[in-house]
């Protein structure tokens, strides 16, 4: 085999040319699917200089602190630049430790077993404390044990996951899919058999939101719980899919926005499968919700 330098730089050439910067960014054709907790506000906004960049102090001098000669790049002083070090590291520990907090002890629900027992509820905001937990239970069984343990029971027969022993993480999802998606459609003939669906706008804390196309291309196949509401007329709600209890936000009014003008969330996705979407999927809460039902 011949090498040839010539055509070698010219391959690679091309490659520095995709690799470089370009005039314009990337665009997907559908957002990256995630499954952390959101929270509910940025902490600065645009405008605000400590937003995103805080500046060390215009001198030099070197600040001592607890004993701690510090530069100014070190100064944990309000503008300064906080980096990274053994001695930092160090200090939050030994901060920790002083306050009485333990740092091994502190909640860690993604370690947790899967479905392991919780403590009671009491009302629905009580759920927040389960947002993050491993769950292998389908949306509908998981959204109707909760509302079961406020006070709101719901007698149906309900599907069972079929999870083989040693089943594969793809396969443990698919059977979590197709039992919330048959558990949804009995819910949803339960509740129209009893009365029990009602008017979006008059969404309250304990209500079982449905939404549609989560997983399917046109079924309803989710069902979360609303925890509250908040002026803006913003529901928070809880539910389970992607093997985690997660949490999330809907805004009626505007189905189609992901944050308001002041950088609060008003909707969130709820796709969080591994399932190609066909092109024009929507993934917001407010684009894919389907119904309210009413448990008491």
């Amino acid at each position: 085999m011949t090498f040839r330098p010539g055509a070698f730089y010219a391959a690679l050439g091309v490659l520095c040319v995709g690799c470089g910067t370009r005039t314009h960014p990337y665009q997907f054709s559908s957002p990256l699917l995630g499954g952390a907790d959101v929270p509910p506000a940025f902490t600065g906004v645009p405008a605000d200089p400590n937003a995103r960049r805080r500046h060390p102090p215009a001198d030099d001098t070197i600040t001592v602190q607890n004993g701690i000669h510090r530069t100014p790049a070190e100064d944990p002083r309000p503008g300064a630049i906080r980096v990274a070090s053994a001695q930092a590291a160090a200090d939050v520990a030994a901060t920790a430790a002083a306050n009485g907090v333990a740092l091994t002890l502190l909640p860690a629900a993604h370690r947790q077993e899967p479905d392991a027992p919780h403590g009671a509820l009491h009302e629905p905001s009580d759920l927040r404390t389960l947002v993050g937990r491993r769950s292998n239970q389908d949306s509908v069984t998981a959204a109707l044990a909760w509302s079961a343990e406020l006070g709101a029971r719901i007698d149906i027969d309900l599907t069972t996951p079929a999870l083989p022993a040693h089943a594969s993480g793809r396969a443990r999802a698919t059977a979590i899919t197709a039992a919330s998606l048959a558990n949804t459609g009995k819910l949803l003939a339960w509740a129209t058999s009893h009365d029990r669906t009602r008017d979006a706008d008059a969404i309250e804390p304990g209500a079982l939101l449905v939404f549609s196309r989560t997983e399917s291309d046109d079924s309803p196949d989710l069902v979360a719980l609303a925890i509250a509401r908040d002026g803006r007329g913003v529901t928070e709600f809880i539910y389970c899919a992607g093997g985690a209890i997660r949490r999330g936000f809907l805004d009626l009014r505007h189905p189609d926005k992901r944050r308001d003008a002041a950088g609060t969330i008003e909707n969130t996705f709820v796709r969080t499968g591994n399932r190609w979407p066909p092109k024009g999927t929507h993934y917001l809460a407010g684009e894919l919700f389907a119904n309210v039902i009413e448990p008491r």
